[in-house]
């Protein structure tokens, strides 16, 4: 009688069917898992109008979802500048789920997620895409929105040393200056000739904002040390009176005398630069004036009394017609220096 045949212990394996032409079998980086978008508006890619659909693809292919309309789960509304000026039925849905559950923001934050610097694909911060801010700067004149975003992100990017960039960036007050502070000292007499503390104030991304300030400080030829213990998230007095302390600790000058000459009796103080005349340095203390504006003030004035003390005499021969015209490893014995 033949002997049946023997089983294989190599279990038998079916043939992995080939991916779709055009496809990859690589997942997508599902950079927007757990949001729900929904669109409001007309968009534009190379002149040509984008679909609603296209978009949504590019959502749900990197882990999000999307609905035709604004609902109760919806947690962004992309919208054109034309359809939220004009407040259309999305918008209003979108502005009563409140901006705490719903952010309304223009279609290059999806774009910038997705190609982003070298390719990379990477959440970015909803902040520097809202509707509300991008009025805000058209309003004002300012259409250099990509060179804003690049900065906002440059904070983001230095949130990441101090504390979680995912959750914060560098703040900016409403006069535009940029909460960025570098104090500088050079010791002549010295084998580390220049130091340097960058002094940062960080806001989240989330609403209600929260603030925190960290520094960073740098030495020639010596790795970078990091102040941390005042990055907790804390409200914006708090957080500010932090800052102004670390700046009065190091320069010997009050953060509201900052663009006031020079004059200090701390031992070796740090030096801050102010930004140049005509660029924003910040919310100032009501009623206050530049010392260059002063000085200017104080020319003219000089001028106007000048021209008061001339007397000329009606007999001499004066033309009627000449007329005047008026017209960085923390270091803690660092820190405290």
């Amino acid at each position: 009688m033949p002997k049946a045949p023997r089983a294989s212990l190599v279990p038998s394996r079916r043939p992995n069917p080939m991916p779709p032409k055009g496809t990859s079998s690589k997942p997508l980086k599902a950079i927007f898992r757990g949001l729900t978008m929904s669109f409001s508006g007309t968009f534009y890619s190379n002149d040509k109008i984008l679909p609603h659909e296209k978009i949504a693809g590019w959502i749900t292919h990197h882990g999000g979802k999307w609905m035709r309309e604004v609902g109760e789960g919806t947690t962004h509304l992309i919208c054109s500048v034309e359809d939220y000026k004009r407040k259309t039925s999305q918008v209003q849905k979108a502005w009563s789920l409140g901006k705490l559950k719903c952010s309304i923001i223009v279609l290059e934050w999806i774009e910038d997620s997705l190609l982003g610097p070298h390719g990379t694909k990477r959440l970015r911060a909803e902040r520097g895409y809202t509707l509300d801010r991008t009025l805000a700067r058209i309003k004002k004149g300012r259409t250099d929105h990509e060179k804003f975003r690049a900065r906002f992100e440059e904070g983001v990017r230095i949130a990441r040393d101090l504390c979680d960039s995912n959750l914060h960036h560098v703040y900016c007050d409403s006069t535009g200056f940029e909460y960025k502070v570098v104090l500088t000292r050079i010791n002549f007499n010295n084998k580390i000739p220049m130091e340097r503390f960058t002094l940062f104030l960080f806001e989240s991304h989330a609403l209600p904002a929260t603030y925190m300030t960290g520094a960073k400080f740098s030495r020639s030829h010596r790795p970078l040390a990091y102040y941390r213990d005042t990055c907790i998230p804390k409200d914006f007095p708090s957080a500010f009176a932090d800052f102004k302390h670390f700046f009065q600790l190091k320069t010997g000058i009050e953060w509201d005398a900052r663009l006031e000459p020079v004059n200090t009796k701390a031992p070796e103080p740090f030096t801050y630069k102010p930004p140049v005349l005509g660029r924003p340095v910040g919310v100032l203390p009501w009623g206050y004036v530049r010392p260059e504006m002063c000085e200017g003030e104080k020319v003219v004035e000089e001028g106007k009394r000048v021209g008061e003390d001339v007397v000329y005499d009606t007999d001499s021969e004066v033309d009627e017609e000449e007329e005047v015209e008026d017209g960085e490893e923390t270091v803690e014995e660092n820190i405290r220096q």
